[in-house]
């Protein structure tokens, strides 16, 4: 229930503006005890709603909450307010405080009184899983655990795929049903990455127009290096360039989740009428959306046995006997029953019984008999997968209706929303970060999977970059936002005269045609604390007003929006309460140097998009309150000061610089961030520079997994250097590094020590002379390694036994003078991915390279065409992971 958490931000908020340093005033000690007696009866209250589920209760609570904040807002410009003002501001504050605590008082009586006539939520144990004495478990992978009992349906897929006939294969069944996941197990089958020539997976949706589909076809046929072109070309442009690309070649083009003929009508212009073996697949919940002359597969729901037997792998059930035993597999048979035979809903179930008792399942299974649904089981599923969430995370869920359908979600743009809507607490976890906090949260939801993440089982080693939600888990978030007034979604461009009872509001631009205007003037607007724009169609006009009437903004986030088209909305600098100022993707070319007029802005995020250069005045120094700073990857500095250098001191609470660039910024100013805990950076041959940012990784970042710099044009020539890269080998805070220049001697690599903590390497142009494998190799955290442009000039190349014991991403590219490779069978226990790229003398890999069972994919770019006969006869078991390419 979101009304405990939305009073637990309130309290945060309450602590924070007028107990903390900073404080919009100094309160006297009688206001100060009061602010403290209501500290103390808002978590009073917030444990008391956490054991009820009455509506008008939760709402009334929400309420509360938020005059709560509001008052705190119209207070906080105390600060700047002169004495008598200041004065005038505590003695309305103090009676503001009386007046709460009586209302506190009478929702306590009245949660007590109905305390004993609701149902709270359904409450599980944490720990103590069944357990049996019984046989082997099995591994499960993330991606592996729905692909069972559909041998049938995969055995017909491949027929269809494989074999002349049929173009186009809709996969068509309702939500939940498993159409993508067979989609996808086709699409990554060894065989089918053999047989097809290029692989394209659009993820389409609702919202997706046409031109989207083309730039989508365009970035998965390997034209990425005219990314930046991409977006400048017309439609026709985009589609005679696909044509091209696809003629001659055998393709499979995957549209998943289809909801009209338009996405059809899209690409079939752009696919050469070869009769060659090419292959469409699309997914849909709609026959109307299935182009003529498809082939239809309709989604079989899975069986009660097949429903059993996904549960029972997900949760690594042994064939135990035993009375326990079989009153699992009973009650387990009736919870699947409630499932209707979709995948979704045995996973969502299975994982939400992973480690839990017997006496859980029972209560499990009782909570769904007692609200059986003679419509379906998925929406009673996913209803007690919410209802089993601890409190804290339940409006985390919640928060992920705000995005479109398959849109995704940027993990630590996530995070840092979570934390400027007051959802994390660190409450019960004195030892953990916030994002340490938030960390934990998101993976509880993935592990219940209620959210999905991309290579999931690299999560000890570094961060998701992205997640997404499911449509019917959306759905599912949409609607507990609107029964908790939690938020709300926009899905028209005009929104004037909308009534809004919510404090967040998510708009998605240009989802109606000949639209280019967007009015916000809405009567609520002075309500709204956070506001999302995302744009879910490009290359169309449009154009936000003023954001006068939202002048209590905590939260403003501009997701992917041209600025080169569209002007900055009117007085956002008047937006003084804003904590968070996001414009990651967008194209903006100026930072206004009236956005430091922010004083309690802590999240700046100018991550643009790539090929914008943005020119940043020296300004930024001025949001003391800054504890995220994401930079621009291009950038310049303002015209109009004298400093050369962009200034970062006085930035004294920073925890997160990503971006700094040593030649536009000051490095002495990082001396002035002490609480810095993720940082990236670039060097550009300056051993001044780069010896300071050494020396102050070490000095003051300690266990952070997102460090990172990257060093160009540096070489070995001078002694100076070579003790500088000895010190920079030797940085324990270094995650990932970067070098770009000669480094010439192995000998200058030895002693990085079995206790660095380096998890990404690169270098380039270095030019070793003798194999640098035999000191890389007892790195113990390195995870990827890419040598390239003539890193190594030697000849021959060696890995030794129990090098690289971490490694699972190897690239060897412009080697010009490597011949031999040798690999010792036990080297590179967890190699995943190799890309071989233009190392023209190469002759052949190592055999017992070719041997490792973890090897998924093989990536040749412009290798001799007998190089790669050679390995194909090497591989002759598992050659479909072989994948060439051109560079």
């Amino acid at each position: 229930m979101t009304a405990a958490s939305v009073l637990s931000a309130a309290n945060a908020r309450l602590e924070y503006l007028l107990l903390s340093d900073g404080a919009p005033a100094r309160c006297h000690g009688d206001l100060r005890a009061g602010v403290m007696q209501l500290h103390s009866e808002l978590e009073d209250l917030e444990r008391q709603l956490m054991d009820i589920a009455t509506s008008y209760l939760s709402k009334d609570a929400i309420r509360l909450a938020y005059d709560i904040e509001d008052t705190i807002d119209s207070n906080a410009q105390a600060k700047s307010c002169g004495c008598l003002s200041r004065l005038y501001s505590e003695r309305s504050l103090q009676a503001d405080l009386e007046i709460f605590r009586g209302k506190i008082k009478e929702l306590g009586r009245l949660i007590g009184e109905n305390n004993d006539d609701t149902a709270g939520g359904i409450s599980l144990s944490s720990g103590g899983g069944i357990t049996f004495d019984a046989a082997t478990r099995r591994s499960l992978s993330a991606g592996s655990e729905v692909i069972v009992a559909m041998e049938y349906e995969r055995n017909v897929l491949f027929h269809h795929l494989l074999s002349p006939g049929y173009s186009v294969i809709a996969i068509h069944g309702a939500g939940g049903s498993g159409k993508t996941t067979l989609a996808r197990w086709a699409y990554n089958h060894d065989f089918v990455k053999e047989h097809f020539h290029l692989r394209v997976w659009v993820n389409v949706g609702k919202d997706l127009r046409p031109r989207e589909i083309l730039e989508q076809m365009l970035f998965s046929v390997g034209v990425s290096q005219e990314w930046q072109s991409i977006p400048k070309m017309e439609t026709t442009e985009l589609m005679e360039k696909l044509y091209k690309v696809l003629k001659g070649r055998i393709c499979l083009v995957v549209l998943d989740d289809v909801w009209s003929l338009d996405a059809w009508s899209t690409i079939n212009p752009v696919l050469p009428q070869d009769d060659n073996g090419s292959r469409v697949i699309i997914t849909t919940r709609s026959e109307d959306s299935v182009p003529p002359s498809s082939y239809v597969h309709r989604k079989n729901y899975l069986s009660r046995y097949e429903s059993w037997m996904l549960m029972a792998l997900i949760l690594q059930l042994p064939d135990g006997h035993g009375v326990e035993a079989a009153e699992v597999r009973k009650i387990g048979k009736q919870i699947v029953d409630h499932c209707g035979g979709i995948p979704l809903s045995v996973i969502v179930a299975s994982n939400l019984l992973k480690g839990k008792k017997l006496d859980d399942w029972k209560v499990v299974l009782q909570y769904l008999d007692q609200r059986r649904n003679p419509d379906g089981g998925i929406g009673n599923i996913l209803g007690l997968s919410y209802d089993t969430l601890p409190t804290p995370l339940k409006p985390c869920f919640i928060y992920l209706g705000h995005y479109p359908s398959n849109h995704d979600i940027l993990v630590d743009r996530l995070y840092l929303l979570w934390m400027a809507e007051g959802l994390i607490s660190t409450k019960g976890a004195p030892n953990l970060s916030k994002f340490d906090v938030t960390e934990n949260y998101l993976k509880e939801l993935v592990d219940r999977r209620m959210v999905m993440v991309q290579d999931e089982e690299e999560w000890s080693t570094q961060r998701p970059k992205s997640c997404r939600i499911h449509d019917l888990l959306r759905d599912l978030c949409m609607k507990k936002g609107k029964e908790e007034e939690f938020f709300r979604v926009v899905g028209s461009v005009r929104v004037k005269g909308t009534s809004f009872t919510s404090r967040r509001l998510a708009i998605y631009l240009n989802t109606q045609e000949n639209k280019d205007r967007v009015s916000l003037e809405i009567p609520e607007a002075k309500t709204v604390r956070s506001l999302l724009l995302f744009k879910t169609q490009k290359n169309s006009k449009w154009e936000i007003v003023d954001l006068k009437e939202f002048r209590y903004l905590r939260v403003l986030d501009f997701d992917r929006i041209n600025f080169r088209v569209q002007k900055l909305p009117k007085n956002m600098d008047k937006l003084v309460y804003l904590r968070y100022l996001s414009f990651r993707g967008c194209y903006i070319t100026e930072f206004p140097s009236s956005f430091s007029n922010f004083p309690f802005l802590e999240t700046l995020d100018l991550w643009v998009i790539e090929t914008c250069r943005m020119t940043i005045p020296n300004v930024l120094r001025k949001l003391t309150s800054l504890r995220h700073l994401y930079l621009p990857v291009l950038f310049q500095i303002g015209k109009s000061t004298k400093d050369d250098k962009l200034r970062l001191d006085g930035l004294t609470r920073l925890e997160i610089l990503e971006n700094f660039d040593a030649s536009l910024c000051d490095v002495d100013d990082l001396w002035q961030l002490q609480k810095i805990h993720v940082f990236s950076g670039v060097v550009d041959g300056n051993n001044e520079d780069l010896e300071k940012i050494i020396n102050f990784l070490n000095e003051n970042v300690r266990s952070s997994r997102q460090t990172s710099l990257l060093v160009k044009r540096f070489d070995c020539y001078s002694e100076r250097r070579f003790s500088i890269l000895k010190i920079l080998l030797h940085c324990h805070a270094l995650h990932s590094l970067e070098i770009e220049g000669f480094l010439g001697e192995l000998q200058r690599l030895e002693g990085i020590g079995s206790t660095s903590n380096f998890t990404k390497m690169v270098f380039s142009g270095s030019e070793f002379g003798q194999d640098p494998m035999q000191i890389l190799g007892k790195l113990p955290n390195l995870r990827s390694l890419v040598l390239c442009n003539d890193a190594f000039a030697g000849k021959t190349m060696e890995c030794s036994e129990a090098d690289f014991p971490a490694l699972t991403s190897l690239k060897l590219a412009m080697l010009q003078s490597l011949q031999t490779w040798e690999v010792k069978l036990e080297a590179m226990p967890n190699l995943t991915f190799l890309t071989i790229e233009q190392c023209g003398e190469l002759q052949t890999l190592p055999v017992e390279l070719m041997k490792k069972w973890t090897l998924k994919e093989i990536k040749i770019g412009s290798m001799p065409q007998k190089f790669q006969e050679n390995v194909r006869q090497m591989d002759i078991y598992n050659f479909a992971r072989i994948t060439p390419y051109d560079c």
